[in-house]
């Protein structure tokens, strides 16, 4: 949903300026990957999230540097945001970092957006409960 030359621009920057580490979990998270968290949301410790903006903004900036986004949608020129939630995927990956997800849930004082309203965030927690028993279970009889 996004201009694959600016995802091809930020790749050339991953590898030409971060070790093989990074060129990796970019490839495996970005190219044959199908994990997102969106929302730039996270919780973390203070010194991981500074190592994190401290390797973020700099790739963040070369882009600005590179892109010219004036003919861009509005929805496109948020290039740098979408761009974070992917490359939060590969920080984590690269740094093996460990990570716990829980549930977000977006409330709407209007109730305009009624699908991110408190139901379906139960039933998105029942069907993550319900996909963890599976694959404990499936784990269990693959090693029986």
């Amino acid at each position: 949903m996004h201009k694959s030359d600016d995802i091809k621009l930020l790749e050339s920057i991953i590898r030409a300026t971060h070790d093989i580490r990074f060129v990796n979990a970019f490839n495996d998270v970005v190219n044959n990957g199908f994990c997102l968290h969106p929302y730039n949301v996270f919780v973390m410790k203070w010194h991981d999230f500074d190592a994190y903006c401290k390797w973020l903004f700099p790739i963040l900036e070369s882009i600005e540097d590179s892109v010219n986004i004036a003919n861009y949608s509005v929805y496109q020129k948020r290039i740098y945001g979408f761009m974070a939630e992917r490359l939060f995927n590969v920080w984590l990956l690269a740094e093996n970092k460990h990570k716990i997800e829980k549930p977000l849930i977006l409330i709407n004082d209007d109730n305009k957006h009624k699908k991110f309203g408190p139901r379906k965030a139960i039933r998105e927690i029942k069907r993550q409960i319900l996909c963890k028993i599976i694959n404990y279970c499936y784990n269990l009889v693959k090693y029986i």
